[in-house]
């Protein structure tokens, strides 16, 4: 960012509320910056409102800040900043893409189609693999080249083979070693925790055990804390969907208590939420040098219903690995329909899954 001067002051502008959010697990970035893009002005109109947000050009889902922004339009991204306390108050533009902001997503991930890295990208984060340590290396340097003629620095490498990451400074490193696997080593890519040295994922349960008692706004915060892209635990995330669901039957208001009934089952639920973090699964999936079969199954009911699509893999000396890869599930609609019609409805979420599955 840079100081704004003082005759650049009168010129209309926007200025971003801000504040900080402290993530202590970070290996990099422990106090990230987070900016309000939709906050509305005296107009009645926030920043979001007036910018064209882009098409959606990431992958779906199963800290690109070094964009530059055009310097016309740094004046819409002002801050009030100072160092220290002591320091007085300023106004400062900033002269990058800026998270919070409707194109922000867009900006940035076609950036990086520009120079060519068109897969395996959400955002900042770039997750793939190879089938050797020779062909994984020869990928780390292609895409250090790749993305340094955008002006970009990698870095947060991580990989299963220590080997990999041979050559990097601890600074480039995502682990806490490049040369050995702390125990219990993880790492966290989309709110997924990958433990390298086993090769496994698994999920942290977000939700916390309060003695205020549950609310509308404290269930349906807790419900959106539990992120997960892989559909690895659908059928635990349908349970609370299911709860949000009769809440809005009862007409409860926002900050009131839950009825007990629905309270208990709220309890009942993060209890056993809690367990969540026990379960793992493995990130490859298959086997190598083996014929793969998908295999979507989809089933309803009157509550909700859903898809999972599992590999079925078969090498030459006959061994067989089944694996789930992806599921979905959603509630059923409020107003009542048919099983047969919630069928139908699985099976569309089948054919999605089964669609998106194919082409990777």
């Amino acid at each position: 960012m840079r100081l704004v001067e003082a005759d650049d002051e009168n010129v209309p502008a926007y200025y971003l509320p801000h504040h900080p959010v402290i993530k202590e697990a970070s290996t990099t970035t422990k106090v990230r910056v987070i900016f309000d893009g939709s906050a509305k002005t005296s107009s009645v109109c926030s920043l979001n409102e007036a910018l064209c947000v882009g098409t959606v050009v990431q992958d779906d889902l199963l800290d690109i800040s070094f964009v530059l922004v055009h310097p016309e339009d740094t004046q819409f991204q002002r801050i009030l900043w100072r160092f220290s306390k002591l320091s007085p108050v300023q106004i400062y533009g900033l002269l990058t893409v800026t998270y919070s902001l409707g194109p922000s997503s867009y900006l940035a991930t076609r950036t990086l189609q520009q120079l060519a890295l068109k897969k395996n990208v959400y955002v900042d984060d770039f997750i793939g693999g190879a089938q050797s340590v020779e062909e994984a290396i020869r990928l780390r340097t292609e895409l250090d080249e790749l993305l340094q003629k955008g002006g970009f620095e990698l870095r947060k490498w991580t990989s299963n083979q220590l080997e990999v990451l041979q050559g990097l400074s601890d600074e480039q490193v995502g682990t806490q070693f490049a040369l050995h696997f702390n125990p219990d080593e993880s790492i966290k890519a989309l709110e997924i925790i990958w433990e390298p040295e086993a090769d496994l994922l698994r999920l942290d349960s977000l939700i916390r055990i309060s003695d205020e008692p549950p609310t509308k706004r404290s269930i349906l915060s807790d419900t959106a804390k539990l992120f997960d892209p892989l559909g690895l635990i659908a059928p635990v995330v349908v349970r609370a969907k299911i709860i949000i669901q009769e809440l809005w039957l009862l007409s409860c208001d926002w900050d009131d208590p839950v009825p007990e009934p629905v309270k208990l089952k709220w309890e009942s639920y993060q209890q056993e939420l809690s367990r969540i973090s026990e379960h793992r699964v493995d990130r490859y999936a298959f086997l190598p040098d083996s014929v793969i079969q998908l295999h979507t199954f989809a089933d309803a009911s009157q509550t909700a219903y859903g898809a999972c699509t599992y590999a079925r893999c078969e090498d030459s000396q006959g061994r067989v690995r089944i694996l789930l890869l992806a599921s979905k599930s959603c509630v059923a609609p409020l107003k009542r329909v048919t099983i047969t019609r919630l069928e139908l409805c699985s099976c569309d979420s089948r054919s999605s899954s089964c669609s998106h599955q194919e082409r990777y």
